[in-house]
């Protein structure tokens, strides 16, 4: 006799586990275009990003529903435990599932992380081109007169310093 629980889990697990692997290997691939590894468009590929991360959150709401309807406490333990009775031979797999989800969701989270250290660098460095362009010393905070005007840095010679006026 089947568990219509191990099912709808199984198939919903599945599901968690493709998206969340298309996830991993779009943020590897958004790595590679950070480090110029190779051409790509990363507007177009954060689109891509977000749709992925809709498709895991509407499959996770989901999961969570036919947890609850199995009367599967909702914390870690507990849903270890709900997949060990609803599965104890582990013919299904559900626990090998959800710890392949599991591994899955936290390298997609390391790599997350490491993307947005690689941007925000680029960030800095960016804000430091345009502050030697502007004339002011780079990493030094702009000051503003009592009429809203910017008091950066200005050169010796009164010349303003700045690229654009040579």
């Amino acid at each position: 006799m089947s568990n219509p629980f191990a099912t709808v889990a199984k198939t919903l697990l599945d599901q968690q586990v493709d998206v969340a692997g298309q996830l991993l290997a779009m943020l590897q691939q958004e790595y590679r275009l950070l480090k110029r590894e190779e051409e790509g468009d990363l507007a177009e590929l954060s689109q891509q990003k977000l749709a992925l991360v809709n498709q895991l959150e509407s499959a996770s709401q989901k999961w969570l529903a036919s947890l609850k309807q199995a009367r599967v406490e909702i914390t870690l333990d507990g849903i270890r435990a709900g997949l060990g009775t609803h599965d104890p031979a582990g013919s299904q797999g559900l626990v090998a599932s959800w710890e392949k989800l599991g591994e899955l969701a936290s390298e997609c989270q390391r790599q997350n992380t490491v993307n947005g250290a690689i941007l925000v660098v680029r960030e800095q460095t960016t804000q430091t081109a345009l502050d030697i362009l502007r004339g002011k010393v780079p990493g030094e905070d702009t000051t503003y007169s009592a009429k809203g005007r910017s008091s950066g840095y200005t050169a010796p010679n009164g010349s303003g310093g700045t690229l654009g006026k040579a």
